[in-house]
């Protein structure tokens, strides 16, 4: 027992109160200037909370506060109240979260990489090592599934922390150490989803560092013939990258309104444009990437680093 981390009893007045300061009085979503801070992009772009649907945030915000009213949470409930927060856009809290549990569980590698993601989606990178690097060295070398939000299991605890370590290498351009990163992120993946994504970002990295012939030996893990369970947007990355497809076949340059998906797309087709000399086209997609509201996204992190130097 964890008589340090025990929380009052909210009462239905108390819980009906925490969703009215949430913004969610009749009226609709909070306007855009009303929003709050959530994080500084590497340029400078300061990036509000995102737009929610009000049924939906209405809905997580009432499991929050239900978890809030519990006397006591254990790990994993620390977890989940984390990242619910960042299922609907609300990164700070996220990140409070997961260190009030941190407090109560000082060992947990698990909240450590769960800290570690959200602290890179709003740009604070060296904060984020510092938790993925522990969260290495307490990590167990049995693998540990992933539980979800939804409840099922998505990849193990290893093959993610690996991943964000990967992306946090990656994004402060040390190529090499990225390509090793992710290595063991595919080395870790449990699914060929996950193998694909991984190889995905292994490929970019080693390119960026010069190693051609370590790039393309990573592709040869993806088979020519992808299950339709697989990582469709990073599987059409990696179909470019091995000549199967044309840039043209799996993103609409010129679509006036981007989605998530395509802009997950397009940072992979910015990156082998400038890895096939064309600079310009590359700059005009990371660009078109940071006009959409997903700063959050890995494409529009990195491409809002790349566009930062």
């Amino acid at each position: 027992m964890h008589a340090d981390h025990k929380r009052p009893v909210l009462a239905i007045v108390g819980a009906l109160a925490f969703l009215a300061l949430a913004g969610l009085a009749p009226g609709g979503a909070l306007a855009q200037e009303d929003r709050p801070v959530e994080a500084t992009g590497f340029g400078g772009q300061v990036f509000v909370r995102m737009d929610v649907p009000e049924e939906r945030a209405s809905a997580v915000l009432g499991e929050i506060a239900a978890l809030e009213a519990q006397s006591e949470l254990s790990e994993r409930d620390y977890i989940r109240l984390g990242e619910l927060n960042a299922s609907i856009g609300r990164f700070q809290d996220a990140i409070a979260a997961f260190g009030r549990g941190l407090e109560a569980y000082p060992d947990s590698y698990r909240l450590r990489r769960h800290r570690g993601h959200r602290l890179i989606n709003v740009r604070e990178l060296d904060r984020a090592i510092t938790d993925l690097t522990q969260a290495l060295e307490l990590m167990p070398d049995t693998p540990d599934p992933e539980i979800r939000l939804a409840g099922d299991s998505y990849g193990t605890y290893q093959h993610w922390i690996w991943y964000h370590v990967g992306l946090f290498h990656y994004l402060n351009a040390d190529y090499d150490r990225a390509a090793d990163a992710y290595q063991n992120a595919v080395d870790t993946a449990p699914t060929e989803g996950l193998v694909i994504g991984s190889t995905d970002w292994l490929w970019n990295a080693a390119m960026r560092a010069g190693d051609a012939e370590r790039a393309a030996a990573a592709l040869t893990r993806v088979p020519e013939t992808l299950p339709d369970a697989a990582n469709q947007a990073y599987a059409r990355r990696v179909q470019l990258y091995q000549g199967r497809v044309e840039p043209e076949e799996i993103l609409d340059i010129d679509k006036p309104e981007w989605t998530g998906g395509d802009i997950t797309i397009a940072y992979g087709v910015a990156n082998w444009y400038a890895f096939n000399g064309d600079a310009e086209m590359a700059e005009r997609i990371y660009r078109r990437i940071v006009e959409t509201p997903f700063w959050s996204a890995w494409a529009f992190v990195a491409a809002d680093r790349d566009l930062s130097r």
